[in-house]
């Protein structure tokens, strides 16, 4: 394996006094000699070696890469005019140097051939990354095109009480906390290959890390991150992880491309629905297929709006990955300015535990999201569209999630009220009591209209009131001597709640 100078640097214990030139070039030193005697011709893959005395008054041309023992700011001086890249060294035993040197080329190389022995051997993943991670001596992760986790190392874990790797693990995701740092330095993906790997000098409670992005097709399928867990990381290691991913790009890119094309198959199926393309059933099934799942199973699709991806579509990424990762389940795209989470097979169990850190999402972005009806099939996806955005123009200003479900009512009351004249259908009881409420200012109708809803339950519909049951008890009597109503008749109690909820809504005209 090739080297360059500032690995060199990096791995010796004993540092150079001084260091000229780029040292984090290109990956192109394949061994270090000590200087021909008597010859000019020098090799631009040879890290030379030699000492000041035999250097300072004897060559006229010089190499590319050296190494100097003594001379000290004189050499340095001589190594600037003459564009030498490499390093120089007060005292040291020249015989240890060479010898230390070597060694580290011999690391490399060794560990080289092990990745490719183990590539070629179709070894797991794991073993791939364990031996991926003894290059730098630190923890490796592998995660997919949304920073899910797809493996690890099991070499070098972090510390047990590492919350961002304990987030990680438990989770199969990036630790958040270390997802909004990044966003915070604005990093951004990098270009397809060749590989260009960043080093990420994070805040002082944070790991520092490496990460390179692997491309195929153009397209990221996954990202190389290495955390400093054991050793201290510098930016010259990037050119090594840079190599890492070159070496290991085909085999990752065979095993996971596949799974990166399907969830974008999905989001481009799902985008074209919602624009009105025609979908053949056979293609929507096998396309569903990919990610086990089928049109018939349940689901539920959120509509997020987020006024700051009007002025800047460049974080569609970050937000897109946050939301979709709030579920367990789920595959997110964007659509007409929306971020729009489709969940599959949803529970309320399931999403009751999802909804708390969904709203601390929205409540940073100052974004709202509506809630569609669960579904059963998912030809309704343009359908549930509208009824998410529905749920966000008919809910309170106050809730940053506003479910359709809690105002179906109203929305059935205007469709109904639009094709017909509905107050003739209400109950005359409701009738009378709104207008009773209207010349009084009571509230008898609201009243009953809880109180139907809560199943007659004096304490549940109370408590809704915010009212003593006593209060509730007397509301009820009253009501009772100014109308005739027979609720003990199923029929005519649904009769009169519907009639309180159109009235409610729409009133008297």
């Amino acid at each position: 394996m090739k080297l360059n100078i500032g690995v060199i640097i990096d791995a010796l214990i004993t540092k150079p006094d001084y260091i000229c030139g780029d040292t984090n070039h290109a990956l192109v030193l394949s061994d270090i000699r000590t200087l021909p005697a008597g010859s000019n011709l020098y090799s631009n893959e040879i890290i030379y070696f030699e000492r000041w005395e035999h250097i300072e008054n004897r060559l006229k041309e010089f190499p590319e890469y050296l190494i100097c023992v003594g001379g000290g700011a004189l050499a340095e001086q001589l190594f600037k005019k003459e564009n030498i890249c490499g390093m120089i060294f007060h005292h040291e035993e020249c015989t240890n140097l060479f010898g230390n040197i070597q060694s580290i080329f011999l690391k490399y190389n060794q560990l080289e051939h092990k990745l490719l022995e183990a590539l070629i051997e179709s070894k797991s993943t794991r073993e791939i990354l364990n031996i991926c991670s003894e290059f730098f001596q630190n923890h490796i992760i592998l995660f997919d095109s949304l920073l899910n986790l797809v493996d690890y190392s099991s070499n070098y874990m972090p510390d047990e009480n590492d919350l961002e790797w304990k987030e990680t693990f438990e989770t199969s995701k990036i630790s958040i906390r270390i997802f909004n740092e990044v966003r915070r330095l604005n990093l951004t993906s990098k270009p397809a290959p060749p590989y260009a790997s960043e080093f990420v000098k994070l805040r002082p409670n944070f790991p520092n890390r490496m990460s390179c992005n692997l491309y195929h097709n153009s397209r990221r399928i996954g990202t190389l991150s290495v955390s400093e867990s054991s050793k201290p990381l510098s930016a010259y290691q990037t050119k090594v992880l840079d190599h890492i991913s070159s070496v290991v790009f085909s085999t990752f890119a065979k095993r996971y491309a596949s799974l990166f094309d399907s969830m974008e198959a999905l989001r481009t199926m799902f985008v074209g629905m919602l624009s009105g393309v025609d979908t053949d059933q056979h293609n929507v099934a096998s396309t569903l297929k990919l990610v086990n799942w089928s049109i018939k199973d349940n689901y539920c699709l959120i509509t997020i709006f987020i006024p700051e991806i009007r002025n800047d579509m460049s974080k569609i990424f970050y937000y897109l990955y946050e939301y979709e990762n709030t579920f367990p389940d789920c595959v997110g795209f964007n659509f007409l300015d929306n971020i729009l989470p489709l969940i599959h097979n949803d529970t309320e169990s399931t999403m009751m535990k999802c909804y708390p850190k969904l709203e601390k999402l929205l409540e940073s972005h100052d974004a709202v999201c509506g809630v569609s009806v669960p579904f059963c099939s998912i030809n309704q996806l343009n359908s549930q569209f509208l009824n998410a955005r529905l749920a966000i123009q008919l809910g309170k200003k106050d809730e940053r999630i506003r479910f359709l479900k809690d105002y179906l009512d109203e929305h059935f009351a205007r469709l109904i009220a639009g094709a017909t004249s509905i107050i003739p259908l209400c109950h005359r009881a409701g009738i009378q009591l709104l207008e009773y409420d209207r010349e009084n200012c009571t509230d008898l109708l609201s009243s009953l209209e809880v109180y139907l809803r809560q199943n007659r339950s004096l304490k549940s519909a109370a408590d809704e009131l915010f009212i003593h049951p006593n209060t509730l008890t007397y509301r009820l009597r009253y009501i009772k001597n100014i109308v005739t109503m027979d609720l003990e008749n199923s029929h005519e109690r649904l009769h009169v709640l519907l009639s309180c909820i159109v009235l409610r809504i729409i009133g008297m005209t």
